[in-house]
């Protein structure tokens, strides 16, 4: 192992980040304007990659929507409360990094104001026309059509 990571060139490792902290999460949304359509799918794939703990590939569209891949509109969904009177909701995601066959993404809700139900929500409220058969994270953009979030847009954003 010591002797391949000596002959990996340097373009293949990354620098370690800090972390992303609730913090991070609450400006975010301070700044984003909710009632926007990319806002408001920013926000909500912001929620789901921090809260879940997911991978932006596992949300985001690199280049295109493929449903083998990423989860569409249709993608089924379970919702319910526990014992505990906590609601509970997850997504299926058709392949992840870990799990390349799919697994169901799941949260669970909250009071805080960045949490995944109210930004799944809000997404799926002020994006309401977006067809079953489109990635779940798509957006009505500013000349009527439909796009994907790409991981490069909600990072650069």
């Amino acid at each position: 192992m010591c002797g391949a990571a000596s002959k990996a060139p340097l373009s293949s490792s990354h620098l370690k980040h800090a972390p992303v902290t609730l913090a991070h999460l609450k400006a975010l949304r301070a700044c984003l304007n909710l009632n926007d359509t990319f806002d408001a799918t920013v926000f909500a794939v912001a929620t789901i990659a921090f809260w879940c703990q997911c991978r932006l590939g596992e949300v985001c569209v690199d280049i295109c929507f493929n449903p083998l891949i990423h989860p569409a509109q249709c993608t089924p969904q379970k919702t319910g409360c526990m014992a505990s009177n906590i609601i509970f909701h997850s997504f299926w995601a058709p392949s992840i990094k870990t799990k390349p066959h799919g697994e169901f993404i799941m949260w669970t809700s909250s009071d805080c104001n960045c949490s995944t139900e109210w930004a799944l929500n809000n997404h799926c409220s002020i994006n309401c026309f977006i067809p079953q058969s489109a990635h779940l994270f798509t957006f009505k953009t500013d000349s009527g059509s439909f796009a994907p979030m790409k991981r490069a847009w909600f990072l650069s954003w």
